[in-house]
C-alpha cells in the first residue's frame, strides 16, 4: 500500500565544503596521456626540472618489459649542460629505445638530446643549432686555469659526440664549429642530424610497428 511507504531524503548539508568532483587541467590530463603512452617532452630551457626526463626513462625501463620506443618530444632552447648529458646519457644506456622528434626548434642542447635518438624525426619546419656554448670562469687565477680545462674537455667532447651521433666528418665539423650552425629540415637530413621526415603521425605513434 501506498500508505505505509516512507520516503527518506538525504541530508542537505549546510556547512562546511561541499565536496566535488575536480577534472584535471589539459595540461595535467596531456601530461599523464602522454606518459601512460610512453611520450616524453622536453619544451623550452632545459633546467634541473628535466631530470625527470632521465627519470621516466629509467622507470619505464624498471616497469615494463616491452620494448615499444619511447617517444622524446623536444622543442627547447637549451639549458643546463649536466641535465643534457644526464638525458643523453640515459637514451643511450635505456634497453627500451628512444625516438626523438624535432618539434619546431632543437637548439644548442635541444639539439644534442635530438640527436641520442635512435630514430630521429624532424617536422618540416623544424629547425636545429648547434655550437660550442657559452660560458665564463670566475675566482682566483689557478682556479680560472682548472675551469678552462674544464670547458676546454666539455668542448672537445661535444665536438665528439656531434660528429659521431651525425655521422658529419672532422672538416665539415671544423667549418662549422665556432658559430651557431642553423640547420633546417631538409639540412637536418643532410646532414644526419635526423634520420627520418615526419610527415604522418602514424610514423611515431604506431610505437615502429
Amino acid at each position: 500500500m501506498l500508505n505505509d511507504l516512507e520516503l527518506t531524503l538525504p541530508e542537505i548539508c549546510t556547512t562546511g565544503e561541499i565536496p566535488s568532483m575536480q577534472l584535471p587541467d589539459a595540461g595535467e590530463y596531456n601530461y599523464w596521456d602522454f606518459y601512460t603512452n610512453r611520450i616524453l617532452t622536453i619544451d623550452g630551457e632545459i633546467t634541473d626540472w628535466d631530470y625527470n626526463i632521465a627519470k621516466s626513462i629509467i622507470g619505464y625501463n624498471m616497469h615494463s618489459t616491452n620494448n615499444s620506443p619511447i617517444i622524446l618530444l623536444i622543442n627547447s632552447i637549451g639549458g643546463l649542460l649536466d641535465v643534457t648529458y644526464s638525458i643523453i646519457d640515459t637514451i643511450k644506456i635505456s634497453r627500451i629505445p628512444v625516438w626523438t622528434v624535432n618539434m619546431g626548434q632543437a637548439l644548442s642542447g635541444g639539439c644534442m638530446i635530438f640527436l641520442a635518438g635512435e630514430k630521429r624525426f624532424t617536422l618540416p619546419h623544424s629547425w636545429c643549432m648547434t655550437h660550442m656554448g657559452s660560458g665564463g670562469t670566475s675566482g682566483n687565477y689557478d682556479q680560472s686555469k682548472e675551469q678552462q680545462k674544464v670547458w676546454d674537455e666539455q668542448v672537445k667532447n661535444m665536438g665528439e659526440y656531434i660528429m659521431s651521433q651525425s655521422g658529419i666528418d672532422d672538416k665539415t665539423w671544423r667549418k662549422y664549429k665556432n658559430k651557431d650552425w642553423w640547420l633546417n629540415s631538409e639540412q637536418q637530413l643532410e646532414f644526419g642530424f635526423a634520420t627520418d621526415k615526419l610527415e604522418n603521425i602514424d610514423q611515431i605513434l604506431s610505437m615502429g610497428t
